[in-house]
């Protein structure tokens, strides 16, 4: 049973230049869902984007088009004497229930600006607000002075990311990943073949599962998986010190976390291009999911679902919807079940790697 109390609402604040904010602000944004944007869809995760860099804000809402248009977000604008702020609502705001749990945030500026810096300081006064900032700039020495000015004004609070160049460590943290992402996969095989979650991890039958992933799509959808694991982890209160244990997870807490899943799997969706179904594709789709159930002539005479057929030639996923929206798979089960496998298995899939790497 979850009894913690209301769970902060993540806040990401990025500094930095072009290339570095490339990198990264996909990271935060598949990896930091906002607990509490599972009972209150106003607790969004926000992500706020300071540079002055117009070109990268353009071309950062020109290739991730399909996730900006829907979310809300805003662009403001503070190289005048007065800020100019334009707002903008999702694609389908007051047609369909909020369905996108991060927001955006443009600031067209400076980190030394005192506008922004007056925010910085309100930011990280919130009690209910998770505050992160990353400092992405080029010349490490002013990332690391810009970490101690900031934890000197704004406190102990905020948590201060540095831009790390380190190819070692990054080879080494993609290697983990890259490890437990073989297992994901390995329990989603289990799941989509309805065979529940497994009591362990072969290694072998692991590794020829990843094997036959060919396509980069579905890999990279299991790494960044992988990358939400110790977030998720730490929603529940646990942290990588927990992870040579095998704790068992609540019904409540895989419901929770099977709501976060989904959340987060629609903002990896969205950046990978795909997009919500029109009203009339999703028309379309329930009504021939609905004779696929009922009229096996029809099944055989469609071998293939309007849900797949629009997904793989037109980019339009049925299942970028709220959580509360999903419904039942092409052969009539629950589409969560695959969710709440992975989320039931994340026990396992830490003590198998812990076990493996550093026991």
């Amino acid at each position: 049973m979850i009894t913690r109390k209301p769970l902060p609402t993540p806040h990401i604040v990025c500094f930095g230049e072009a290339e570095a904010l490339s990198e990264v602000l996909p990271l935060y944004a598949n990896s930091h869902q906002s607990g509490a944007y599972v009972s209150n869809p106003s607790k969004r995760t926000r992500i706020s984007v300071v540079t002055d860099d117009t070109d990268f804000i353009d071309d950062f809402i020109f290739v991730r088009k399909e996730l900006i248009e829907n979310s809300f977000r805003r662009v403001v604008d503070l190289r005048g004497e007065i800020p100019q702020v334009r707002l903008y609502k999702p694609l389908y705001y007051g047609k369909r229930p909020d369905f996108v749990g991060t927001e955006w945030e443009f600031v067209i500026g400076k980190i030394s600006s005192d506008a922004v810096q007056a925010k910085m300081r309100l930011w990280a006064s919130d009690p209910d607000r998770q505050l992160t900032v990353y400092l992405g700039f080029d010349n490490p020495d002013r990332n690391r002075n810009y970490a101690e000015i900031l934890r000197r004004r704004l406190g102990s609070k905020p948590a201060i990311d540095i831009r790390d160049d380190d190819r070692s460590a990054k080879n080494a943290m993609r290697k983990e990943f890259t490890e437990m992402a073989k297992y994901v996969n390995y329990v989603y095989n289990l799941s989509f073949a309805k065979r529940g979650v497994p009591n362990e991890l072969p290694q072998n039958e692991v590794d020829e599962a990843w094997e036959k992933v060919t396509d980069d799509t579905a890999r990279n959808s299991n790494l960044f998986n992988v990358m939400s694991i110790e977030q998720k982890m730490l929603l529940l209160g646990h942290n990588r010190n927990d992870w040579a244990n095998f704790y068992a997870l609540s019904a409540d807490e895989i419901e929770f976390l099977t709501a976060i899943e989904h959340n987060r799997w629609v903002v990896e969706r969205l950046m990978q291009g795909n997009r919500p179904c029109t009203d009339e594709e999703r028309t379309e789709i329930e009504e021939d999911m609905r004779r696929r159930l009922t009229d096996s002539a029809y099944r055989e005479a469609h071998p293939v679902s309007l849900k797949k057929k629009y997904k793989l030639e037109r980019g339009a996923h049925f299942d970028l919807c709220s959580f509360d929206e999903l419904g039942v798979d092409e052969s009539g089960l629950p589409v969560t079940r695959y969710d709440r496998d992975i989320i039931a298995a994340i026990p396992l899939i830490v003590k198998t790697f812990n076990d493996r790497n550093n026991g």
